[in-house]
């Protein structure tokens, strides 16, 4: 697949100085190859570039670097990270699932919109909705009285069960599930005795969920993944939990029940969150970070218990001249009481 650069520059609203050339691919810099395109954001990059076989780079010359003069053909734009993540998708592999295949099962109940896709052994229970331009792949499981908007696209193996509720243009990948029970019991003597859970949960348009993520359904409202969010894999979110929108969790990140996160907030890897609660908007929590109590908008966290990452920093440098202070007090101590002992 070529495409011309005149072409990727119109898609990516970028200008272009340079000659015209033929484009058959996206690469990093480290990895250039002849007639590739490529990106830089920095000074280092850049002078890798020119270095490199590529044809082509996406740069901003308006902005700190220094662009010096090349015969490689340069697309100047304001944002090249960005730009470059919408060439990569003029090269990303299409969609090639079509039609209804004959071993899907679709309860007559269900409404497909126009264009549907859906692949082998899928199972659409009874009173499903289901948008314009569905792709679903191989053996996914849609539950009773669920409603989905246009544009979705269930990879293989995703299960939602019944009444929950997501939006326009929302991806899941493989082994997602959504909606299960909430852990929720209450004892009974010696027993442990099952809260019923017979909420929902809400998705909102153009969130994306990853692989192996779980996101459970509420106990009597609704659990809430708001607009444009994005989910890494192997995500855990209990049951009444409220995201906010345009948030990013990563992976391995487990938030438990009725906790809420404001918007655009990030959540780095293996970040524990507590129940009940509430992380403010635009708050980036650092990974492996354990919030236990109530966080402020705007704030950076780390640590275990969460709290400012500057104060946690001075913490670490503490803990690691303990070692040594400890060591120098035991010799203080030790010479003292050999002193003492000398006197008596």
């Amino acid at each position: 697949m070529s495409i011309k650069l005149s072409e990727i520059a119109k898609e990516i609203n970028a200008e272009m100085f340079g000659k015209d050339v033929e484009i058959n691919g996206v690469c990093g810099v480290d990895e250039a190859f002849e007639g590739c395109l490529t990106w830089a954001e920095n000074d280092k990059n850049y002078k890798k570039a020119l270095a490199s076989p590529v044809s082509a780079v996406i740069i901003d010359c308006r902005g700190t670097l220094q662009c010096a003069p090349t015969d490689k053909t340069l697309l100047l734009v304001d944002n090249p990270r960005l730009a470059f993540a919408k060439a990569i998708a003029l090269f990303a592999p299409k969609h090639r699932l079509s039609g209804i295949d004959n071993t899907a099962v679709i309860s007559p109940s269900a409404k497909i919109g126009k264009n549907a896709a859906i692949g082998p052994n899928v199972v659409i229970s009874d009173s499903v909705k289901i948008g314009d331009d569905a792709k679903i792949y191989a053996g996914c499981y849609i539950g009773d009285g669920s409603s989905i908007g246009n544009g979705l696209i269930l990879y293989p193996n995703v299960t939602i069960l019944d009444k929950i509720i997501i939006g326009n243009n929302v991806i899941i990948h493989s082994g997602a599930v959504i909606g299960a029970d909430g852990f929720g019991y209450v004892k009974d003597g010696s027993k442990h005795i099952k809260i019923p859970q017979i909420g929902t949960v809400i998705i909102e348009d153009d969130v994306e969920i990853g692989a192996n993520t779980c996101i459970d359904r509420a106990t009597t409202t609704a659990t809430k993944i708001g607009r444009g969010t994005k989910i890494d894999n192997l995500i855990h979110l209990a049951h009444n939990v409220e995201i906010g929108q345009d948030c990013i969790i990563v992976a391995m990140t487990g938030i438990a029940g009725s906790s809420k996160v404001g918007d655009r907030t990030v959540l780095a890897a293996k970040v524990g969150v507590s129940h009940h609660v509430k992380i403010g908007s635009d708050t980036f929590v650092l990974g492996k970070a354990g919030v236990t109590k109530d966080i402020p908008s705007g704030a950076v966290v780390s640590g275990f218990p969460a709290r400012p990452h500057r104060t946690e920093l001075k913490y670490q440098s503490y803990l690691s001249l303990l070692p040594k202070t400890i060591e120098a007090l035991k010799k203080r101590i030790e010479k003292l009481e050999k002193n003492q002992g000398t006197r008596d």
